[in-house]
């Protein structure tokens, strides 16, 4: 790898305080990145080098697998919130990070129209990562299924393909 290019080889997600969460899609290394990297990322998408980058990115570490949420995780404990009866949390284009996690909630027929972004939010802080907060929710009638009941996924990928936060 000559050099990392944005959104092919290496996705960065930044959140309050500067800091953000490097990914090497090649090796599937996950690297938390302070102020200083996120400054060096954002001189990569600028041109930087990868000679460049790797001088400057001294400040990086190494984050253990388990700091890594999967939708499944996402969904489980968004499901877990009283008010909830599904949830689906798929990927949907995002202008500079490639893709962020879109929430997709059915609430539970008593919470139906009452039930907010901001309950959930509020639910998910203590639970989950910030960088892991999906960028948005949408509440829908119901979570697509496939023949044996299994979520559908690319049925709501495709609903929400041109999504626009």
């Amino acid at each position: 790898m000559n050099d990392l290019i944005p959104g092919k080889h290496v996705v960065a997600t930044d959140f309050d305080g500067g800091e953000g969460i490097l990914v090497d899609l090649n090796t599937k290394k996950y690297y938390q990145l302070n102020e200083t990297a996120m400054v060096v990322w954002k001189g990569l998408e600028n041109g930087k080098s990868m000679g460049e980058i790797v001088a400057d990115i001294t400040s990086a570490y190494e984050i253990p697998a388990d700091h890594a949420t999967s939708s499944v995780d996402m969904e489980t404990t968004i499901m877990g919130h009283p008010k909830v009866l599904e949830a689906a949390v798929i990927a949907v284009p995002h202008e500079r990070w490639v893709e962020r996690p879109l929430a997709c909630i059915v609430p539970k027929p008593e919470h139906k129209g009452a039930l907010t972004a901001e309950e959930i939010y509020e639910y998910l802080k203590p639970r989950v990562a910030k960088w892991w907060l999906p960028d948005e929710v949408v509440f829908i009638e119901a979570v697509p299924k496939t023949s044996v009941g299994k979520f559908d996924k690319k049925v709501l990928r495709d609903r929400f393909k041109t999504w626009k936060p």
